[in-house]
């Protein structure tokens, strides 16, 4: 039982890690871009995280060879 806890631990600190990893770059992109064109908004770190889930929800990427 004490494995199974740690392993969930370990897969949430891991996507935790992840997304922060790869939001806010994002995020500094987003407000980057703001500076030139004020047309796109900057985002807050969650709505970063929040159009990222959409993002990956509406275009998923597949990693199948089928053809």
């Amino acid at each position: 039982m004490n494995v199974i806890l740690t392993a969930i631990g370990g897969v949430i600190a891991t996507a935790l890690l992840y997304t922060a990893l790869v939001a806010w770059p994002t995020m500094l992109l987003f407000g980057a871009v703001h500076s030139f064109l004020p047309v796109i908004p900057a985002f807050s770190f969650w709505q970063t995280v929040g159009i990222l889930l959409l993002v990956g929800f509406l275009f998923p990427r597949s990693s199948s060879s089928a053809q």
